[in-house]
């Protein structure tokens, strides 16, 4: 799950079996938007990761529209609350997602790590 910002910002969900090499292609993407990525979140690697996502997905499009009805790109998702949708897919909880009231001052926003 990566944070973008520039003339668009969004947050993008997705699933890879090369992470690194996906950040880079959208870092790449991002770049020539105008834009960077800011935040970076990965789960750690599990053979159900396909069925992360799709739960993922689900959960942060309850919370908030993506740009297409199967986009994996949500303009108006604040980060943590999609970070926290993903979390829980990848723990297996099923509830109803909730909008996130965390804020930056809370503590919750960390800059990308540089080795990532």
């Amino acid at each position: 799950m990566l944070a973008i910002t520039g003339g668009a910002a969004y947050v993008k969900i997705g699933s890879t079996t090369q992470p690194r090499s996906r950040l880079e292609a959208l870092r790449t993407e991002a770049h020539r938007q105008g834009g960077a990525v800011t935040r970076a979140w990965l789960s750690p690697a599990h053979p159900a990761y396909k069925d992360t996502g799709a739960h993922a997905l689900r959960n942060c499009r309850a919370i908030a529209p993506s740009t297409t009805a199967r986009s994996e790109y949500f303009p108006d998702l604040d980060f943590t609350a999609a970070r926290r949708e993903t979390v829980k897919a990848f723990l297996g909880v099923h509830d109803t997602p909730q909008y996130s009231t965390t804020t930056p001052a809370a503590g919750l926003h960390q800059p990308i790590p540089g080795h990532v």
